[in-house]
């Protein structure tokens, strides 16, 4: 029986699938010890990409790498090993990168998490230091959506826990800032969420080029919640908040239908338009007037169409939305996908299917890499088993 599964699995190896040509594996994790577990989003900053791997490193507690290109492929160099101890550890969403090529993050902590920063010190070698500790209480429980950052090197998250309201006997979580000054970093609350506004949000936030911000909320009040899309705007020193859509759960069809669970990231095109994903729907938020308009532009089937679509949208220029589904597929390990205009509709592609040995559940979405090219990274697969990071052309 093993000797006929050996030969199964050399045989898969070596069948390329019907879109093998688009899909190309930058680099597989070789050990516990080189990173395991890259779940985050990716970043591309000057032709390196830089991510982070939840486990393994030097003291098995997570690392932040980056990638560079030369002539014998992509390299992998480690930034920072995290310890488990005062540096954090587990960070779960990637890092992000301001206009002096500083990186920053989630990490895991005692009591309730940190934000880091990894700075460049012009010898090759990276600076890190924890540049805010959550407390838990009043000021929430740490991000697990990580931190998004503007041009002047603000920082802005949220927590699905913590703050002043109770969400069935915990604390809703909050939307903050983080200040760079002379002094330090200055931490403000922007917004506590109560029941009625979403119930807080562990997925990263969006920032528009008016600074804008926008999210999905885990929760909300009603019946059987399903959550909440919401948006958050800068006025006269102040933040107002508003629902932007309360998705709706009316039983297990409308859940499978995608109408439930809004999770990942959000998108906007030049018309001002709102793309993210649930479980198993993209859709589209479209202003109209003081409301917006839902509309489902893909539903997954659950099977050769992709399922668990839960990592967001990206865009390109001509309308199009890539992103990446955590399970089936071709062989039920994740797919990469596109939804794209189509005459009065939207029509979904399925660009890639991973067969485990090119990777297996992407469990965040895609990013823009070099031109016309979409990176990610897989949590687990390749041929050692740890994880890889991908690159799509469409």
């Amino acid at each position: 029986m093993m000797a006929i599964l050996a030969v199964l699995a050399a045989a898969l190896a070596v069948v390329p699938s019907a879109w093998a040509a688009t899909e190309q594996t930058l680099y597989a994790f070789k050990s516990s010890e080189d990173g395991d577990y890259p779940n985050g989003g990716l970043i591309m900053v000057k032709g390196r990409i830089y991510g982070t791997t939840m486990y393994g490193g030097a003291y098995g507690q997570g690392t932040v790498y980056e990638l560079s290109h030369t002539k014998e492929g992509w390299v992998k160099t480690t930034l920072h090993d995290f310890t488990g101890l005062a540096d954090g550890e587990q960070p779960w969403s990637g890092v992000v990168a301001d206009n002096r090529g500083n990186l920053y993050g989630y990490a895991g902590s005692h009591p309730d998490g940190l934000i880091f920063e990894l700075s460049p010190d012009g010898s090759g070698r990276w600076q890190y230091q924890v540049i805010h500790v959550f407390t838990g209480n009043g000021e929430g429980v740490g991000p697990l959506g990580g931190v998004i950052v503007d041009d002047a090197g603000n920082l802005y998250g949220a927590t699905s826990q913590g703050g002043e309201n109770d969400c069935y006997g915990y604390p809703c979580g909050i939307i903050f800032e983080l200040s760079p000054s002379r002094a330090g970093w200055k931490f403000n609350v922007l917004f506590y969420f109560d029941l009625h506004d979403g119930q807080g949000s562990d997925s990263p936030l969006y920032r528009d080029a008016k600074g804008n911000l926008y999210g999905v909320g885990v929760g909300g009040d009603g019946l059987d919640p399903c959550g909440t899309a919401f948006g958050l705007s800068p006025s006269g020193g102040e933040w107002d908040f508003r629902t932007l859509h309360r998705f709706r759960n009316d039983g297990w069809l409308a859940v499978w239908r995608g109408g439930c669970g809004p999770e990942g990231p959000l998108s906007m095109d030049e018309a001002g338009n709102v793309y993210g994903t649930t479980e198993g729907a993209v859709y589209r938020l479209k202003p109209a007037g003081k409301k917006w308009a839902l509309a489902v532009l893909h539903t997954f089937g659950g099977q050769g169409d992709g399922s668990n679509a839960a990592g967001g949208v990206v865009l390109d220029s001509k309308g199009n939305l890539f992103g990446a589904t955590f399970t089936g597929g071709q062989y039920g390990w994740g797919t990469v996908f596109e939804v794209s205009p189509s005459g009065k509709g939207w029509k979904e592609s399925v660009l890639f299917s991973f067969n485990g040995y090119d990777g297996n559940h992407p469990q965040y979405g895609l990013s823009w890499g070099k031109p016309g090219e979409l990176i990610g990274a897989t949590e687990t697969g390749g041929s050692p088993g740890y994880g890889v990071v991908y690159a799509v052309r469409p």
